[in-house]
């Protein structure tokens, strides 16, 4: 759809972190108000002190990070319907 879905936790313990895993579990994050939901074609993460990023589980340098969508970018190969 061209767009990021982006999830911002705000858990600051062990305690806070079971709450919104749990509120995820179960599709309740728009009750828990430590979750926020926010969309976009363009994200910039950034932190203080500058934080090391990962994508899809690789090194990406460090914060600021900022990713685009590039629609049509990806290209799928499936199996046809039987």
């Amino acid at each position: 759809d061209g767009v990021f879905d982006v999830f911002i936790f705000d858990a600051a313990s062990l305690a806070g972190a079971a709450r919104v895993f749990w509120r995820l579990l179960s599709r309740q994050a728009h009750a828990e108000p430590g979750i926020t939901f926010l969309r976009g074609s363009r994200v910039t993460i950034t932190a203080e002190p500058a934080l090391p990023a990962q994508g899809d589980g690789e090194a990406a340098g460090t914060t600021p990070l900022t990713v685009d969508v590039l629609p049509g970018a990806l290209h799928v190969l499936a199996p046809r319907p039987a």
